[in-house]
C-alpha cells in the first residue's frame, strides 16, 4: 500500500514519508547483502591460500633469476677456458 497526497486536481503524487521509507529499506538491504558478502569472504580460505602460493612461486622465482645473474657470467668464463684447454689437446691416433 503506498501512501498518496491529493493535488486538488484530480492527480494524486506519492508522498515523501513513502518514497523516503522505500529508500531506506533498499540501502538496508544492499547493507545486509554487502555484510552477508564480506563474512563470506572472511570465512573463505581459498583465496588466501591462492595468494600463498603465488608468493612462494614468485619468490622461488626471483631467487632462481638472481641465482643466474651472479653465476651466469662466471660460468661463460669457465666455459670458454675449459674449450680452449680442449682444442689445445692433440688427439694420438696410434698407441
Amino acid at each position: 500500500m503506498h501512501a498518496t497526497i491529493g493535488t486538488g486536481t484530480g492527480t494524486k503524487i506519492p508522498s515523501l514519508v513513502t518514497v523516503n521509507s522505500n529508500k531506506r529499506a533498499d540501502q538496508t538491504e544492499r547493507n545486509m547483502k554487502l555484510f552477508d558478502l564480506i563474512k563470506n569472504f572472511h570465512r573463505n580460505e581459498d583465496g588466501a591460500v591462492t595468494v600463498d602460493w603465488v608468493v612462494l612461486t614468485a619468490a622461488i622465482v626471483g631467487l632462481g633469476i638472481a641465482v643466474l645473474t651472479t653465476v651466469g657470467g662466471a660460468t661463460d668464463d669457465y666455459a670458454d677456458q675449459i674449450g680452449t684447454h680442449l682444442s689445445s689437446q692433440g688427439i694420438k691416433t696410434a698407441y
